[in-house]
């Protein structure tokens, strides 16, 4: 929201549940002002001026009840109602990258043996009934623990900059006193950050010659042993 060239004040301005409480550090490379935001639930948002006045009127409080509305007397709408929707993407992409060999992110998933639990496997309504609506575009579905499968009590709706914080780059190792992430540990031990994750998935194929590494972690201690071995 910009009036000749420059945003507009909008604190203590109200839009919908939404009370603006101040300016928020700008997106990189979005020429939309930030604006953070009190909702009357008491929850928090932070919200580009342009959806403030068009779209957005909760912290996703409002989009939660009206599913909850919806849902009562058994009611929540089909998968044929929402095809189209945001949440039926999430259910579809997240079976895609479990169930099918040809989807991009299938070897950091199915080929992982990461699995959809039998609820939500075949069933939209059932995984939108336990995650409810997306409180926004930016959100998808996160597994809390990364090597854990899909199913209601491993998972939210997250933005990029949580997941990225979840990521199995960030797992922490401890070898010999010495505690650090999956990248750092590469970088340390001079190998490629993919080499651990290589050397796990190889272990799952038939006939798979040694180093017999189930984990990324045991192939990291592997990796380390072979270094202090040869420093030996």
């Amino acid at each position: 929201m910009t009036y000749h060239g420059f945003a507009l004040d909008l604190k203590g301005r109200r839009f919908g549940r939404l009370v603006v409480t101040g300016r928020a550090p700008a997106r990189p490379r979005d020429k939309n002002a930030m604006w953070t935001c009190q909702c009357d639930c008491g929850g928090w948002a932070v919200v580009a001026a342009s959806n403030l006045a068009t779209s957005t009127r909760s912290c996703g409080c409002l989009a939660r009840e009206t599913a909850a509305i919806m849902m009562q007397g058994n009611r929540l709408p089909s998968k044929h109602d929402m095809s189209h929707s945001l949440e039926y993407g999430s259910w579809s992409r997240m079976k895609a990258r479990c169930n099918n060999p040809k989807d991009h992110k299938y070897h950091t998933h199915g080929a992982r043996g990461i699995t959809i639990c039998k609820r939500w496997q075949n069933s939209f309504e059932n995984f939108f009934a336990d995650m409810g609506p997306k409180p926004g575009r930016g959100y998808s579905v996160e597994r809390v623990d990364n090597n854990g499968n899909y199913c209601p009590e491993n998972c939210i709706w997250a933005t990029p900059q949580i997941q990225g914080k979840n990521t199995r780059m960030n797992k922490y190792i401890t070898i010999e006193g010495r505690r650090m992430n999956m990248k750092d540990w590469c970088e340390f031990l001079g190998v490629p950050r993919t080499t651990p994750y290589e050397m796990a998935r190889i272990y799952k194929r038939k006939g798979a010659p040694p180093p017999r590494c189930k984990t990324t972690e045991e192939a990291v201690r592997l990796l380390y042993a072979k270094i202090r071995g040869h420093a030996a």
